[in-house]
């Protein structure tokens, strides 16, 4: 965790960047992979005992997987997202509360967010591609084409594609 105050004169607040580094090795599905979040958070103190927080949140994946089920992949990226809330500061809601409550919020939002859209939806991708149906045989002359995955699109459609 990093602190430092803000620049303008006219403004009475601070920011912050609070960094979290969490490594896995040998997990049930995950032969090695480690999550990397980045908070900055700006303070800006109102009057009246308030204070405007602005959060941006990266937070960066990696993981490899070695599973019989899933066979060797590589799975990485990087998702952002901001927001900004007012909050009364107290004795007992200090600002370092309201920013762990904020970042709190915010990393399990965006972990239910990776793991239900990204990891869900690549693994599905992954699964259908690797049901290959209607692919040659041995012994066959005919090579054949293979059918890759059904695809489906945000509102329902298929693609059906060949490889």
């Amino acid at each position: 965790m990093y602190l430092w105050d803000l620049e303008e004169e006219t403004q009475e607040g601070f920011a912050g960047c609070f960094l979290i580094k969490k490594d896995v090795a040998g997990a049930k599905h995950v032969k090695q992979g480690s999550w990397n979040s980045i908070h900055v958070v700006e303070c800006n103190v109102l009057p009246g005992g308030k204070a405007i927080y602005k959060l941006t949140t990266t937070i960066m994946i990696a993981m490899d997987t070695n599973g019989k089920e899933s066979g060797v992949t590589n799975l990485a990226g990087s998702l952002t997202r901001q927001s900004e809330q007012t909050t009364t500061v107290t004795e007992e809601k200090s600002h370092l509360v309201n920013i762990g409550h904020l970042i709190e919020d915010m990393e399990n939002e965006m972990r239910n967010n990776m793991e239900g859209l990204y990891i869900q939806k690549t693994k599905e991708i992954v699964d259908n591609i690797r049901n290959v149906q209607g692919g040659p045989t041995q012994g066959n002359e005919h090579t054949g084409k293979l059918n890759a995955a059904v695809l489906k699109h945000g509102d329902g459609r298929k693609i059906d594609s060949e490889i």
